[in-house]
């Protein structure tokens, strides 16, 4: 499982997308990209809206990445089922402490 930030910096690197790129197109300023990115900060929901759109990823794609969201195995189903992740299935967030702490 990756981190929010890993996770965002890898699609950005694979659209060959710069933090600038990433802040001209959203309008989240380059800092706060950065912190996200290195995880010393945690982006609100809209902010990370906007970031998957720019990147052009689904829900589901970073869901089931950071650990959010886990596959479920359901008969012979053609389209994938999913269950969020339970309290026993440790997120990444969970396993290593962050370095943000808020004010």
């Amino acid at each position: 499982m990756k981190t929010i930030g890993e996770f965002l910096r890898e699609k950005r690197k694979e659209c060959g997308l710069s933090s600038r790129d990433i802040w001209e197109s959203t309008g989240i300023s380059y800092g706060y990209i950065t912190r996200i990115e290195r995880d010393e900060s945690n982006p609100t929901l809209e902010v990370l809206a906007r970031l998957l759109k720019a990147l052009d990823v689904e829900w589901d794609e970073f869901l089931l990445a950071t650990g959010y969201m886990k596959p479920r195995k359901k008969g012979n189903e053609k389209k994938p089922t999913y269950d969020l992740a339970d309290d026993e299935t440790p997120t990444r967030a969970q396993e290593k402490p962050s370095r943000y702490k808020p004010r």
